[in-house]
């Protein structure tokens, strides 16, 4: 999913609205763009549109852990495992200030596709 998929629409679900705060608070059934959703998951830490987001690139909270869990070990982190994508405490979810350092470093080191993840743009005026 890039950037270039910013403007798809992805549907609250009802596991995505019951999630724990801190959260937007949208009913099952609202709307929102991938593009809105990485905003309010990025600024609020909106552990609901973290789901939202799952569900939308992955299918399901559990197809989303499954890709990550690959994507960590593509990446040499043998010492973590993900359950849900919105790093709250759950059984089995767990990873290593090494493995951090890997994943920050990967993503330092090859910006080109992460640009959206490196900045927050300026507002139309110009300000912030």
């Amino acid at each position: 999913m890039g950037v270039s998929h910013s403007t798809r629409l992805l549907t609250v679900s009802p596991v995505a609205a019951s999630q724990s705060p801190s959260k937007m608070g949208f009913r099952p059934g609202i709307q929102v763009t991938v593009d809105n959703a990485l905003k309010m998951m990025m600024v609020k830490s909106a552990n609901d549109m973290a789901v939202v987001l799952a569900e939308g690139v992955g299918g399901s909270v559990d197809g989303f852990s499954a890709m990550m869990n690959q994507t960590a070990q593509k990446l040499g982190m043998t010492q973590t495992s993900y359950v849900n994508p919105n790093g709250l405490p759950a059984d089995g979810q767990i990873t290593s200030a090494r493995d951090l350092a890997i994943l920050g470093a990967r993503g330092h080191s090859r910006p080109a596709g992460n640009e959206y993840f490196m900045h927050i743009p300026r507002s139309a005026t110009g300000a912030g």
